[in-house]
């Protein structure tokens, strides 16, 4: 084995682990402590065994969920997301859960970085010069417990399955993500494994989404009471999994 020269030094790369953020619909159960405790000892190891490591974990407080449920709480939505954030925060700290940051989607910090991250998709174009962004209507079956619209083939005896109840039948117009003009190139990252999805049986399992005909998706709400305020359009919500889902880079600086 070749030595390395003097005063060479080996790069370490940094480990980045997080658990979900948690809906604050309710408080914490057991799944979730699990998840967390999993989550912590995997971060313990890879602390002591390279040293750089970020551990997040955090609460997914928008959406007509939580509304919901602030309103059968009889409490106002920003202090009953307070209430229970609190919750999973005292659970962790009981459990000597050793994250680095905790974050939370009402966070002006988190809230603000999303306003940046949707302007910049707004002004942008695709390599045909379309709007990556463009307003339309959508008419679709919209299950309240996932928080999405669902299809008709997807309903047990005209139910979500996942929730039991009945989907309402919604109606509005909402600005889209042009996911149709990218298609081609995700799938192509993902076959590269550019996009690596571990284990092989999940990336078998999304490339087979490919073969369903995926459409634009909505990233916005005109009905929704409770969420972050769409920035080119006052009159819209951000459509709450677009919002969660860009915790994992605002909580690490994104837009900042």
């Amino acid at each position: 084995m070749k030595g390395k020269s003097k005063g060479s030094k080996e790069k370490t790369k940094s480990f980045f682990l997080t658990t979900p953020i948690y809906y604050v619909n309710d408080r914490p159960h057991i799944g979730q402590a699990y998840t967390t405790i999993a989550t912590d000892v995997l971060v313990g190891f890879k602390r002591l065994a390279q040293g750089k490591s970020f551990f997040l974990t955090g609460t997914d407080e928008h959406g007509s969920k939580v509304f919901e449920s602030a309103q059968k709480a009889n409490l106002e939505t920003q202090n009953f997301c307070d209430v229970n954030s609190g919750y999973f925060k005292k659970l962790w700290e009981k459990l000597q859960i050793r994250y680095d940051y905790f974050v939370r989607t009402t966070d002006k910090r988190h809230e603000e970085a999303i306003g940046v991250f949707l302007e910049k998709l707004f002004h942008s174009k695709t390599e045909k010069g379309e709007p990556v962004i463009y307003k339309g209507e959508y008419k679709g079956l919209y299950c309240l417990g996932c928080e999405k619209f669902i299809t008709e083939k997807e309903l047990v005896d005209g139910l979500c399955p996942d929730h039991q109840r009945k989907p309402q039948v919604l109606s509005e117009k909402n600005y889209f993500f042009r996911l149709s003009a990218y298609l081609p190139q995700i799938k192509e990252k993902i076959l590269k494994d550019e996009i690596k999805i571990l284990p092989e049986e999940r990336k078998k399992e999304v490339l087979g989404l490919f073969k369903q005909n995926l459409e634009d998706f909505s990233i916005s709400r005109e009905k929704v009471k409770w969420g972050i305020t769409l920035p080119f359009d006052p009159g819209q919500k951000v459509y709450v999994w677009v919002d969660a889902l860009q915790n994992y880079i605002t909580a690490i600086g994104y837009g900042d």
